[in-house]
């Protein structure tokens, strides 16, 4: 009996193709080892930025409350002028975190200023102040026209017209209006001296911070 070979079924793989389909395995294994790990690094790494942030949220709004609680016991003659030392840390907020940031820190900061020295009327006109004089900045320094200066002078325009309208609404009297030239003065002369300030701390802060 005799026993036929099948030639056609048997084929000669060359050395370089042996070889490459030696190593094509462990280098693919190697590949994808290498992109888990990079995605990993880069999960662990995003968290830890979020923490970051919510770390230097917390101590700036700390911040910002010892300043609202030095500034409610230094007394003023004129009603409705405040120094807006606070309003110091909000600039320095949008610029080292962004705007969002800087909402969550002067919302946090009036709310708690509200709840443990200033009452609950003064916290309304803050918060009407205060949220006005945020989105004002950001939209400011998204035109990128301003300076850090003029970004905070706009704030405290802003901050200002936003207090003086819900007063208006609460006194139910348009006449409350007639104040506001010489408050909008008082403003841009306490936004010059906050934007001054926070010019100087952010330039004083180290590189990985800014």
């Amino acid at each position: 009996m005799r026993i036929k070979k099948d030639t056609k079924s048997l084929t000669i793989m060359p050395a370089e193709r042996i070889d490459s389909a030696k190593t094509d395995a462990p280098s693919d294994s190697l590949a994808a080892e290498y992109e888990n790990e990079r995605v990993a690094n880069s999960g662990f790494s995003s968290v830890r930025s979020r923490i970051r942030v919510l770390a230097l949220c917390a101590v700036l709004a700390a911040v910002a409350l010892a300043l609202s609680f030095i500034e409610s016991f230094i007394p003023l003659s004129i009603p409705g002028v405040k120094l807006g030392f606070a309003n110091i840390v909000a600039v320095i907020a949008l610029y080292l975190l962004g705007g969002r940031a800087a909402f969550s820190v002067n919302v946090l900061r009036i709310l708690l200023a509200g709840l443990l020295f200033s009452g609950a009327f003064a916290m309304i006109y803050a918060l009407a102040g205060g949220v006005l004089g945020v989105f004002a900045m950001i939209l400011l320094k998204r035109a990128g026209a301003f300076g850090v200066i003029g970004v905070s002078v706009g704030g405290a325009a802003a901050h200002i017209a936003g207090q003086v309208g819900v007063a208006a609404l609460i006194v139910q009297n348009a006449a409350i209006f007639s104040s506001l030239p010489f408050l909008m003065i008082s403003a841009v002369v306490s936004g010059v001296i906050v934007g001054f300030i926070a010019y100087l701390v952010l330039n004083a802060l180290p590189r990985d911070l800014r």
